[in-house]
């Protein structure tokens, strides 16, 4: 498999547990395959609409040649009817394959490797601060429950919290534990920073392990994102027209 097919298999979910943390372990260490994953991401927003276009010409042709085309004789109703259905089903089909949004998971996915993959000091951590070090470096090589350790640590420093608390959650989050990464997120939500990331990060966990529920979780978070005018408005506004 080339790196353009592992790319693509692994945004379409096609990798192992074992394959994804390769690749993304990859990601951190080679330049030259995070900018194809980059180029991969940019290529695959501007062909969407015009793959949508296509298909929706698509679409509309095989709609007129299943109305066009009629029985050479007359037919019982039953078969008919049996036609009819075909016909339906076949056009369900098409607008299903051809005009498919990509899911929660999907943006989710799609966001965390574009922007989460590596941390980097942001909310006023201080750069000496060895465990925070020790933890931002556990992270961006893939030992996220090193990282989570050194994080915990940080939880009860006043000054450092909120660094920790964002940190932490995101490590979990990468450990796909939904839990602990949303009750992260949640503390860090409430409380007053200049620009917090708490609600936009729950929004995005929720996205992120799909279960029953979670899509009007995050869809509620979204809104008071903003609303509020807070970290991720713009993301949020752009998911908000896709769920």
């Amino acid at each position: 498999m080339n790196d353009t097919e592992l790319i693509a298999a692994y945004f379409e979910g096609n990798l192992s547990a074992g394959e994804k943390t390769a690749f993304e372990e990859r990601c951190v260490a080679d330049a030259g395959l995070a900018e194809d994953v980059a180029a991969y991401l940019m290529a695959r927003s501007a062909l969407k609409q015009e793959v949508k276009e296509q298909k929706k010409r698509e679409f509309d042709k095989m709609y007129q040649e299943l109305s066009a085309s009629k029985p050479v004789r007359k037919l019982p109703f039953k078969t008919i009817s049996l036609y009819a259905a075909a016909a339906c089903i076949a056009l369900i089909a098409g607008w299903l394959v051809f005009f498919r949004q990509p899911g929660p998971e999907d943006l989710a996915r799609e966001y965390i490797a574009g922007n989460l993959k590596t941390l980097s000091l942001s909310m006023g951590g201080d750069a000496d601060t060895p465990n925070l070090q020790q933890g931002i470096s556990a992270y961006n090589e893939g030992r996220y429950d090193e990282a989570i350790v050194q994080f915990r640590t940080l939880e009860k420093d006043s000054l450092l919290r909120p660094e920790a608390l964002r940190n932490l959650g995101l490590s979990y989050l990468a450990k796909s534990e939904y839990p602990q990464a949303i009750a992260a997120f949640d503390t860090l939500s409430r409380m007053k920073l200049f620009s917090n990331p708490g609600l936009f990060y729950k929004a995005l966990a929720h996205l992120k392990r799909g279960a029953q529920g979670d899509q009007e979780q995050a869809v509620k978070y979204l809104r008071e994102v903003v609303q509020q005018d807070l970290f991720g408005k713009k993301q949020a506004e752009a998911w908000l027209k896709e769920l």
